[in-house]
């Protein structure tokens, strides 16, 4: 499979560091600080409303001219998240302690393609109206409109149940017991019921490959005739063994999309045993439920959980199904560092304050700064900063799995920190 590089600048957030004594503190030379150095006096002054401190020393007790500092707010449309490079954003918390300043790094990032198994019901009732179109078509619809805007940064591959029995009865007119409702209503089901799921290389499956060819496979499927029988083991199955042969690189997620009950010889424990396994290989489960599955939401929401991915979700239309799908998309592309040297546009006042986060399953972590002595990191993990403060770099394991693009985002926070520890890669250096 071949990625697609794309060379973007990674922009690290530096939030101010706060002291015992409530006094902020920000770099004072660079653009972020440029005409924000302000007239200090005792220690014991009281802080001004431009960030100085007020002198305790003045018998008049007249606050004392500043010079002229830039706005310490931040642009409106900025917000919800944060301030632009180079700018002061106003102190956060209650005590006002704590201000954040942005500032560039020319480290670059290399996009890593991802890789996705949507495993698709396509048993009789998947027929039925949702709002105006069938449900089967409604959530392929929701699919090619999610995946064609990222189609070169994914890899896709397609496994649908049931199968047709070929064992199945043909629909004969003539025959009256081909009209009564049961397994012999022939010419009622159209082609019986089925707990046949193929595997992934026959012609009523999508194989893993580039996006665009999903994309122009999945409306053929809809041609296909469909069965009743809702096999979600069978699909499971299928799914794994398909995953199993393939030489995927990078990043994968799982996709089930189903309308009801599972049924058909399905083993609700087999089940979560597999994706439980794939979530042990970083491979997350997420559970769509159409209308059609709410009376199936425990055991959809049990194999989500087991999945890694909380609770089935149950889309209210279909432009709420594309937001998710695209966003379950998104979430296996990474991008990963050209280099694990750092270089920060601004030193940092105090090294030691300076922490790196990594942002791994939409969860900020706090990196220690030597990795070594816990599990599965290895000897030499972890990351150092230069005296001058203004270089990083990342050492051992955490240097590959940065490269390799294992995180959605890295970036350093200078101060106040609140997140925890991150969790031991999968398997032993």
């Amino acid at each position: 499979m071949q990625s697609r590089d794309g060379l973007v600048g990674l922009v690290l957030l530096l939030t101010a560091a706060c002291s015992a004594s409530g006094e902020m503190e920000r770099p004072s030379t660079g653009r972020g600080a440029a005409g924000m150095q302000t007239a200090m006096a005792g220690g014991g002054g009281r802080m001004g409303p431009t960030g100085g401190r007020f002198s305790t020393d003045n018998p008049d007790g007249a606050i004392p001219t500043l010079p002229e500092a830039p706005p310490m707010s931040m642009n409106e449309e900025d917000a919800g998240d944060g301030c632009k490079e180079g700018t002061f954003c106003d102190p956060k918390g209650p005590d006002g302690n704590c201000g954040s300043e942005r500032v560039n790094t020319d480290t670059k990032t290399v996009q890593k393609p991802g890789n996705v198994l949507v495993i698709f019901d396509r048993s009789g009732s998947m027929d039925a109206d949702w709002n105006g179109t069938p449900k089967y078509q409604s959530a392929g619809n929701a699919i090619i409109a999610a995946l064609t805007p990222l189609q070169d940064l994914l890899t896709i591959g397609g496994v649908f149940f049931p199968s047709v029995d070929p064992n199945s009865c043909a629909c004969n007119v003539a025959d009256p017991f081909h009209w009564i409702p049961g397994p012999q209503a022939c010419c009622l089901n159209s082609v019986g019921n089925s707990c046949v799921v193929t595997t992934i290389d026959q012609a009523d499956q999508i194989k893993f490959g580039p996006a665009a060819n999903y994309i122009t496979g999945l409306p053929m499927q809809w041609r296909l005739p469909m069965a009743n029988g809702t096999p979600l083991e069978g699909g499971v199955v299928r799914g794994a063994e398909a995953l199993a042969a393939s030489s995927l690189d990078g990043p994968v997620a799982v996709i089930v999309i189903t309308d009801g009950e599972p049924n058909c010889n399905t083993n609700v424990g087999n089940v979560l045993n597999q994706v439980t396994t794939w979530k042990s290989a970083g491979i997350a489960t997420h559970v769509i439920g159409l209308p059609g599955a709410q009376d199936a939401a425990d055991v959809l929401n049990m194999v989500a959980q087991a999945g890694g991915t909380d609770q089935y979700v149950d889309p209210a239309n279909v432009m709420e199904l594309e937001t998710k799908i695209r966003s379950i998309l998104t979430s296996t592309i990474r991008a990963g560092f050209d280099s694990c040297t750092f270089k920060l546009d601004k030193a940092t006042m105090v090294p030691e304050k300076l922490h790196l986060v990594i942002t791994e399953g939409g969860k900020d972590k706090d990196v220690p700064r030597d990795l070594s002595s816990q599990p599965n990191w290895g000897a030499g993990a972890g990351w150092t900063i230069n005296p001058a403060g203004d270089t990083v770099e990342l050492t051992g394991r955490l240097c590959e799995l940065a490269k390799e693009g294992v995180y959605e985002s890295i970036r350093f926070d200078y101060g106040c920190v609140d997140f925890p520890p991150p969790d031991p890669p999968i398997g032993p250096a």
